[in-house]
């Protein structure tokens, strides 16, 4: 091998132990300061996100020592020629020069450069293995290490009272079988939340010469007896969907422990596919089923189950059976499956109702069960299509009138969308088609009005109509309102002024007006529809539907004048009526949110208690009677009994009670920061 080949192989070589170097200090940086932020009391999550950010500054940095801008071919032969001072700066010079004599040749080949390479890239990898093992260690500690700050109070509780078997209770959740899940311990227990059906241990430690028996322990109204396990003393009883205290008591001292259970939730169903309700003209074909069901704790069988009904009149049977049952150990599934129609055997009339039913694995009382929304496939009898449903009400003439001109928009248009992949003369004859049905709508229209105004309704009375008129009157095919109306007037020969002097607001006008603009409107855009100019036809087309629809509104009935005022005669009228009527006391309302103002008091005498284990047991007490209806500020009061029962600073806690009690409310009453017990 060359000398820039073996050195050029030693630099990638080396880049690779660097990053590897790199990788392991920062699993040894991250490990360690996960293990430091949960002694110092950060929450998992908090610390989890300190490992993360560490460890990478950590192998950031460890990089760039190693190999950030260093690995050039002179400072790779360096490196190699300090391990192995045989080569005498050969490797360098013939690096160097590029054309090495023999002489150099020859003492790099007497040297082993590879294995003296290596030999110095297992020493360098020794410390960074040896830092992420412990930082892996260090995680694992962790993960189940209490937080400095209770420790050191806990430490200093049992210090302070060797005999007293109640400074620190241990809790021990111990789930049921089915649910697959670890057994949870909390060092110092005041709030539990097992799974309804758990073992709940609760134990402390018990001095030297001191029996298990006193120590009373009450559940409710029921006793229980405390047993020893080792140098222990410990309470066992099963969780129930109720929520108990548990009362522990020895000599002068006293303790309380809720055990507040939850549920197992039942399974929660979706099916996905049908996705609507279905009707089969003929019994045949095939349907792909989906359904997605997904539980808290995991499911232990799913299904699409499908109910079939035939039969009419009063004789009705019925199928019923499943599909795509899966029995899964997870929590969520996804069910296929295929229902066939022929398969089925289903008939004309038959209705098929599917549904997604998935269960848990619950055995304390019986399986939860969840299901979907029912869909419905249905196959029609065989004489349903003989006949089609009519509306007997025909529309009315404005509305028809409204509902063709938007047709008649839109595939204008749709024309003008293609007129650049059309020739000119099929853009005529399009334009013209549309046209044709503008004319016979305009005549409609016309219809309508000469009908209202007392004409034969045969339409268009007037120059321009394809009628005879006298010649010396001039031709106008785009008549105003008034001048239609005019020539409607003449038409019938009524010799009535249909538009009243001094009033443009009256019936005729306001039906007809709107109307006879549309009129106009759509000779406009007749002309341009017949010269092939769709683009230009649109606007009168839009000024034509906006009439009709101005003419839809102006149907309504107009009173001639105001109706009478409805004057009461107070004077009159007051203490005329024939009941005497019974006088009642008003009581007075009670302030809003009691229940919030009330905890709060509790809680500001509960922290001004002297001594922990008395303030945090109070706290217990007002945390049990707001948990139903003021669940967030229960949850609130778990941080804070821990914290005063530890005996550190409570006040963020406190802050956090405090929001949790004021939300919803318009008077802000201070609770005083728990700052560790009174001297």
């Amino acid at each position: 091998m060359s000398p820039r080949a073996l050195v050029a192989a030693w630099t990638t070589r080396l880049a690779l132990v660097g990053a590897v170097c790199a990788l392991l200090v920062g699993i040894g940086a991250g490990g360690v300061a996960h293990l430091v932020s949960r002694w110092l009391g950060a929450t998992e999550t908090a610390a989890v996100l300190t490992a993360l950010v560490v460890g990478l500054i950590g192998a950031t940095w460890e990089g760039w020592r190693l190999t950030g801008g260093r690995l050039t071919p002179v400072r790779v032969s360096l490196w190699l020629e300090e391990r192995a001072p045989g080569l005498e700066f050969a490797l360098v010079s013939a690096v160097e020069r590029g054309d090495a004599p023999a002489a150099l040749l020859d003492r790099i080949a007497a040297v082993d450069v590879n294995s003296t390479g290596w030999r110095a890239v297992h020493r360098a990898l020794w410390w960074p293995l040896a830092l992420a093992l412990a930082g892996v260690f260090a995680m694992a500690l962790g993960a189940r290490l209490e937080a400095l700050p209770g420790a050191v109070a806990r430490m200093a509780r049992e210090s302070a009272a060797p005999g007293d078997p109640l400074a620190t209770i241990r809790g021990r959740i111990e789930p049921p079988a089915y649910a697959r899940l670890p057994v949870e311990e909390y060092a110092d227990a005041d709030v539990l939340h097992p799974l309804v059906g758990s073992a709940v241990v609760l134990s402390g430690r018990l001095p030297e010469g001191m029996e298990p028996a006193t120590i009373a322990a009450r559940v409710d109204s029921a006793v229980l007896r405390p047993a020893r396990s080792g140098d222990r003393w410990a309470v066992r009883l099963v969780a129930d969907t109720a929520t108990h205290v548990v009362r522990l008591a020895h000599a002068t001292t006293s303790r309380l422990v809720v055990i507040e259970p939850r549920r197992d939730s039942l399974p929660v169903v979706t099916i996905e596919q049908p996705a609507r309700d279905t009707i089969l003209r003929e019994p045949r074909g095939t349907f792909a089923l989906r359904a997605r069901a997904t539980d808290d704790i995991g499911l232990a069988s799913a299904a699409i189950e499908y109910i079939i009904s035939s039969g009419d009149g009063e004789r009705f049977t019925f199928r019923s059976g499943t599909l795509g049952a899966v029995r899964p150990s997870s929590r969520a599934v996804t069910v296929t499956a295929t229902f066939d129609a022929v398969a089925m055997k289903l008939a004309a009339g038959d209705v098929v109702h599917l549904r997604a039913v998935a269960r848990d694995g619950k055995t304390i009382d019986g399986p939860g069960v969840g299901s979907s929304d029912t869909r419905t496939i249905r196959v029609a009898r065989a004489g349903e299509y003989d006949s089609v449903a009519v509306d007997p009400a025909p529309p009315a003439e404005a509305d028809k009138s409204l509902l063709s001109q938007r047709m008649l928009i839109n595939l204008t248009e749709a024309l003008v969308r293609r007129m650049r992949t059309l020739g000119r003369d099929d853009v005529v004859a399009e334009s013209r088609r549309i046209s044709r049905d503008q004319t016979r709508l305009r005549k409609q229209v016309s219809d309508l009005v000469f009908a209202r105004l007392g004409d034969d309704a045969s339409g268009e009375h007037f120059h321009g109509d394809g009628h005879d008129h006298d010649a010396s009157e001039p031709l106008k095919r785009n008549l105003t309102p008034e001048e239609l109306l005019a020539a409607a007037e003449k038409a019938t020969g009524t010799g009535q002024n249909l538009v009243e002097e001094g009033h443009d607001e009256t019936p005729i006008v306001a039906i007809n007006k709107p109307l006879l603009e549309a009129y106009n409107a759509m000779w406009d855009a007749g002309r341009e529809l017949d010269t092939g100019r769709p683009r230009t036809a649109l606007p009168p087309m839009y000024v034509a539907l906006a009439a009709i629809q101005k003419a839809r509104a102006a149907e309504r009935l107009y009173l001639r004048g105001l109706p009478p005022r409805v004057v009461v005669d107070l004077g009159k009228a007051r203490l005329a009526g024939k009941e005497r009527g019974k006088s009642v006391i008003r009581a007075a309302s009670r302030p809003a949110e009691p229940l919030r103002r009330t905890a709060i008091g509790r809680i500001e005498r509960a922290l001004a208690l002297g001594t922990p284990g008395a303030a945090a047991d109070s706290l217990l007490i007002v945390r049990l009677s707001i948990v139903g209806q003021l669940p967030d500020a229960a949850r609130a009061m778990d941080a804070l009994i821990a914290a005063v029962r530890s005996g550190r600073d409570a006040s963020a806690d406190v802050e956090a009670v405090r929001r949790s009690l004021d939300a919803g409310s318009s008077r802000r009453d201070a609770i005083s920061f728990w700052t560790g017990p009174r001297p």
